[in-house]
Parts: structure tokens; C-alpha cells; sequence
């Protein structure tokens, strides 16, 4: 049995560090398993990640260090490109857009408060315009921008990758 020493120090210096969320063991692959980030910070060696990654790979020497993946789900549908602003523009197209907006703002002072204010309005967002879809909004924009123009609005979206 190896005795310990200095773990009271090592508590002090990690004590806000939750190792089990930073770093995981994979037995099987012989390996240390962690996110992208927790690696990147674990790169400067005055940070808690550091300290804490020397000292699994010393009572593990045999492991590798490997960063975790993310696995997505085929399928998931994204909203790149849908900000605050985008959401209210998107609004003051619609019908009884006066009336909206004040509920949109309602809705976003409530998921601040949450603490959640993106997801939360994002969430009422796409429940009050299931029709929102931003391929179709840069299209009108682009046609509303060029309605003379000989070349179709549709090849101009797709060459902007829209």
C-alpha cells in the first residue's frame, strides 16, 4: 500500500474541482477520458485540470489520455443563425406583431431570470412560429433585395449556403 503525501494540500488546490465531471476512466481501453476544454485548460500546468490529470496518470501510468466525443443525433434539427434579433425581425413580420413582441419580451425577461434566457425564449420562439425556417426567410430577403434580377433567388441562396 503507497502512503499519500501532502493530501491535504492536494484537497485545498482541487477543492472547487469535481474530478468525477472533469476526467473519467475507461478500464477497459486503458484510458483517461475528458472534454476538449477540461484538456485544453489541463495544458497550462499552474491549473487545477493539470494537477489533477498528472496525478490520475501517475496512479495510472499504463493509461492514455483521450479526449471524450460527442455523439450527435442524426437528425436533430439546428437553428444556426437564430438570435434575439433575428427572432424579433422575424415577429415584426408577422400579424399582430405589436402584441407579440411584448409577449416575446415577457417571455425573455422570465427565461432570464431562469437563468436559461436563450433556450427558454428560443423554446417559445419555435412553439409560437412552427413555420420558422430560415432558408425560406433568407430567400424572401434575398428576393425582396433583388426582385429584377435575372438570377433566381433560389441558386443565389443555395451558392450562399442558406
Amino acid at each position: 500500500m503507497q502512503k499519500h503525501t501532502g493530501g491535504t494540500q492536494r484537497r485545498k488546490e482541487c477543492s472547487s474541482m469535481n474530478t468525477h465531471s472533469l476526467f473519467s476512466y475507461d478500464f477497459p481501453k486503458r484510458s483517461i477520458i475528458a472534454s476538449a476544454t477540461t484538456l485544453k485548460k489541463a495544458r497550462n500546468p499552474q491549473s487545477a485540470e493539470c494537477k489533477i490529470l498528472l496525478r490520475m496518470m501517475s496512479e495510472h501510468p499504463d493509461f492514455e489520455v483521450a479526449e471524450k466525443t460527442i455523439q450527435k443525433k442524426p437528425g436533430k434539427q439546428t437553428y444556426k443563425g437564430l438570435t434575439f434579433g433575428t427572432m424579433e425581425d422575424y415577429i415584426q413580420t408577422q400579424d399582430n406583431s405589436k402584441k407579440q413582441l411584448a409577449i416575446y419580451q415577457a417571455v425573455r425577461r422570465m427565461a432570464k431570470i431562469k437563468g436559461k434566457e436563450y433556450a427558454l425564449t428560443k423554446h417559445w420562439f419555435l412553439q409560437s412560429y412552427p413555420d420558422y425556417k430560415e432558408k425560406a426567410i433568407a430567400q424572401q430577403e434575398l428576393h425582396a433585395l433583388l426582385p429584377k434580377e435575372e438570377t433566381s433567388v433560389v441558386s443565389l441562396a443555395n451558392a450562399a449556403n442558406l
